[in-house]
């Protein structure tokens, strides 16, 4: 995984714990583990299933932080980013 990725990850994972959201993005959600599952996923972000405009930041294997996409885009995982 490259750098970028892990900070912006920690990023997110610090601003949900602080409950303020990047800009353009709302406040993170902390999950349970049995909403979304990171423990056998590295750190990183994971398309929501069930919604393209949201995704999990996965940190330290067993914290999930639920993610929105700004309006009117949703995540590309690919690009590891909303468009």
């Amino acid at each position: 995984m490259n750098s970028a990725r892990v900070v912006t990850s920690l990023m997110f994972a610090v601003a949900a714990m602080l409950g303020t959201g990047a800009p353009g993005y709302a406040a993170a959600t902390h999950v349970t583990t049995s909403d979304f599952d990171c423990s056998d996923k590295p750190d990183g972000n994971y398309s929501d299933p069930a919604d393209s405009t949201k995704y999990y930041s996965c940190v330290a294997h067993k914290h999930a932080y639920l993610q929105s996409c700004p309006p009117g885009q949703h995540f590309n995982p690919g690009r590891d980013q909303c468009e």
